[in-house]
């Protein structure tokens, strides 16, 4: 679970990184197509880890998989797959949900 709007930090540990070009974290919005995909950086906490943009991580979730791209060229999956993603939770921050409840309560008017 994640929370709604700070950036979503995914840590990997890379053995072997010399036979490796990259390592790569392609994720899906919900709600929305296409894939986007984000180059694992060295960290300083813990050895790799990919940021997801807190103006990316809204409710209600998203999907992710991780990919190592060889020194080749081909890549392989080594967390989840495209086809079977792995989902974080991302609940719906409590004062957005009462701003809705509030305008749908007042049929779309911001006051009455």
């Amino acid at each position: 679970m994640a929370t709604a709007r700070e950036p979503l930090a995914i840590r990997a540990d890379i053995e072997h990184p010399e036979l490796v070009r990259r390592a790569v974290l392609i994720y899906r919005i919900a709600a929305e197509p296409g894939l986007r995909e984000i180059t694992f950086q060295r960290a300083s906490e813990g050895p790799y880890v990919a940021i997801v943009p807190e103006d990316q991580v809204r409710a209600p979730g998203l999907a992710y998989t991780i990919e190592l791209e060889h020194l080749d060229g081909r890549r392989s999956e080594v967390f989840a797959s495209r086809q079977a993603m792995h989902t974080v939770q991302i609940p719906e921050d409590l004062d957005d949900m009462r701003e809705r409840a509030l305008y749908e309560r007042l049929g779309g008017r911001r006051s009455v």
